[in-house]
């Protein structure tokens, strides 16, 4: 897996006074960064932040950025060091592309906690997983303020829902007044992505982690997910992560 996902260090960063400024050009892989106390400050891609407390920030892949510790109250992070193609598509997933720092989200520090409880073995597994989840968890604390009460911030809402139940866009649709076309157009412009790719994607992500986590055979992770036949289950999974659900699990399973 290390080629779509390397979870490559974590560890705690304590800065002092004398702490240097560090600059970078075109970064090799991506860092991401709580600050638990202190300030510093952050240029990057032409953007320069005052960071804070509880604040969160993002070192991007292929970013030209610098950053240093404030010298009369240095910052001290944790922090974790990520590389890999599905690093990237989860970022463009959650809409945190082109996000440099989240402020004042203390709600997150729990995930990096347990990033560095990790075992060099649980990298891979539950280091995906624990990643995964800190980005959803920060899409929503950026995104949801601002779309939660549009047609497509409802629908995605209800698509969120639907991981593990059946859901027909027309129906829906007819009974919030809208048509199917319209529905699609507004998703895909706020989300770059349709309704039914949507809803696709995040069935596969949550089976991709019971195929990891759980000795559900593949035909109950088809059912459970509502996939017409695991046929079409296995061809999608294959279609979006390279390999077949079982020789996933053989590969990367406990």
């Amino acid at each position: 897996m290390s080629d779509l996902f390397s979870l490559l260090a974590c560890d705690h960063g304590n800065a002092s006074s004398r702490t240097p400024v560090i600059r970078r050009t075109d970064y090799s892989v991506c860092t991401v960064e709580y600050v638990v106390s202190g300030r510093g400050t952050l240029e990057i891609n032409g953007h320069s932040f005052a960071v804070e407390p509880g604040d969160i920030f993002f070192l991007h892949k292929h970013s030209t950025h610098g950053y240093w510790p404030d010298r009369n109250d240095p910052w001290q992070k944790l922090f974790f060091v990520v590389d890999g193609a599905l690093m990237e598509q989860i970022f463009q997933y959650y809409g945190l592309q082109n996000t440099y720092v989240i402020p004042d989200c203390r709600s997150a520090g729990e995930f990096f906690s347990e990033m560095l409880e990790l075992k060099p073995n649980e990298f891979e597994g539950r280091g995906f997983v624990l990643f995964h989840q800190l980005m959803e968890h920060l899409s929503k604390a950026v995104h949801t303020p601002e779309i939660e009460n549009s047609p497509a911030g409802l629908l995605k809402k209800q698509l969120d829902e639907s991981v593990g139940k059946n859901f027909l866009l027309k129906n829906y649709a007819r009974e919030n007044g809208f048509s199917e076309a319209h529905l699609i157009r507004m998703f895909r412009e706020r989300y770059k992505v349709t309704p039914h790719r949507y809803l696709l994607d995040i069935r596969l992500d949550a089976a991709r982690q019971i195929l990891l986590y759980s000795r559900l055979s593949v035909k109950e992770i088809a059912d459970k997910f509502c996939f017409s036949s695991q046929y079409y289950f296995s061809s999608s999974f294959r279609g979006k992560y390279g390999t077949p659900p079982r020789e996933f699990r053989e590969r990367y399973g406990p």
